[in-house]
């Protein structure tokens, strides 16, 4: 049974600081195989990490009363994910193979209130009578509708945009595995965000005839240049505008995790939910946050040859149920000739200048996959065929490339 075991990122990055990213810390106990595994010192453990965070959040309420209308909607979509490839010694030793990070986060919202009416108030000078004098002779303005404010808010975060540190150089990762087959896995990476923030607020005064705008704009700069900010002021008459431009700095943002378990035989293998948090109403958020992980102890091209097989049977299985997917028949395609017409010989063909023997890609499919379209298939059905065979073949290639990656574990090491 595997006990897996989330710290908080504050003390995760307390390690951090410490150990360095990439290195294995001094305190940290060394990795050792089980006993039974003999003097295997070419075997390394070889795997990789996967850690997800998904938000989610999406309404939009109205409400009318007899005083006022409201509206506000929102709508918040958080995708950031890190996926690290590694061989480590049974020293501790650690080489980080690559490290390759995908970060957006978008937030848009919009909040508007509105009176029905307003009652405009009397003027300084129609005040200095006494009320019955008022009453008598003046007249309270009523406007519809009345006075409003409108505040809309987009944020959009994605990976920072100038050069940077490598990934890997941004990632931490320990393992350690005592003599008794216990291991303990540290994961943590950071890397740098831009963000584009633009917030304004536009209220509406309809007695006094006034209109005022404040608003908002924050971009990334380049690091090492100091923050800045400028306040913009126009407007004419009774308007009056406000604008906040200003340039920060990359903003930070971490994913990590510590788990501990047991070792199972020459695997060590697991996951953990971090936070699963479900939307109890129709506006609350929801989040997400996984980590897995899987290591091999193995001789690199042993490794890497179970790898590139594992990655062909995948493909394979991903085909075959493609076209029952779609209760369509055949399905036993040609692995190779399909790889090669997909991605070698129909591009080539394009950037050499010569027509390729194939119009398009959905041609691959029936070149190698036994399966002729029919003018009784509906275009939908062909075009989702060409999508689902797409990211089975997408995924497969990037497969293989992790795979060869792998090789290299003996050299990182020089």
């Amino acid at each position: 049974m595997t006990k897996d075991i989330c710290i908080g990122l504050g003390l995760i990055f307390f390690s951090f600081v410490l150990s360095g990213p990439g290195q294995a810390s001094e305190t940290a106990p060394s990795i050792a195989p089980e006993p039974n595994r003999g003097n295997e010192n070419k075997k390394l453990w070889i795997g990789n990490v996967l850690i997800e965070r998904t938000v989610r959040q999406q309404y939009e309420i109205e409400k009318i009363t007899i005083s006022k209308r409201t509206y506000r909607s929102k709508y918040h979509k958080l995708d950031d994910t890190v996926e690290i490839l590694a061989c480590i010694k049974d020293s501790g030793d650690i080489c980080i193979l690559d490290a390759v990070r995908s970060f957006r986060d978008v937030f848009k919202e919009k909040r508007y209130k509105e009176n029905t009416r307003d009652i405009c108030p009397l003027t300084d000078e129609q005040m200095k009578h006494n009320f019955l004098y008022r009453e008598k002779h003046f007249e309270q303005e009523i406007i519809e509708p009345g006075d409003s404010t409108e505040t809309i808010t987009d944020h959009e975060r994605e990976l920072y945009r100038f050069p940077v540190d490598s990934m890997k150089d941004q990632t931490n990762l320990r393992l350690a595995v005592d003599p008794d087959g216990n291991y303990n896995i540290f994961v943590y990476h950071i890397t740098k965000v831009d963000r584009k923030w633009n917030s304004t607020n536009e209220s509406t005064f309809v007695c006094d005839n006034k209109k005022r705008i404040v608003g908002s704009h924050i971009v990334t700069g380049k690091i090492g240049d100091e923050p800045k900010s400028t306040m913009l002021q126009s407007g004419e008459g009774n308007d009056s505008v406000f604008i906040l431009n200003s340039v920060q700095p990359p903003l930070i943002e971490p994913l990590g995790c510590v788990a501990e378990g047991k070792v199972n035989g020459d695997r060590i293998s697991g996951s953990m939910v971090i936070v699963d948090k479900k939307a109890k109403t129709a506006t609350d958020e929801e989040e997400k946050y996984t980590a897995h992980w899987d290591f091999t102890y193995s001789e690199p091209m042993g490794f890497v040859e179970d790898c590139l097989l594992f990655a062909k049977e995948t493909l394979d299985r991903a085909l075959r149920s493609s076209f029952k997917e779609f209760h369509l028949p055949d399905g036993a395609c040609d692995r190779a000739e399909l790889v090669e017409c997909w991605f070698h010989d129909f591009e080539n063909r394009i950037k050499n200048g010569i027509p390729p023997l194939t119009p398009n890609r959905s041609d691959c499919i029936d070149a190698w996959c036994g399966y002729s379209k029919h003018e009784s298939d509906p275009w939908e059905l062909e075009s989702a065929l060409y999508d689902w065979i797409g990211r089975a073949l997408g995924e497969y290639e990037k497969l293989k490339d992790d795979c060869n990656l792998y090789g290299s574990c003996d050299s990182c090491f020089d």
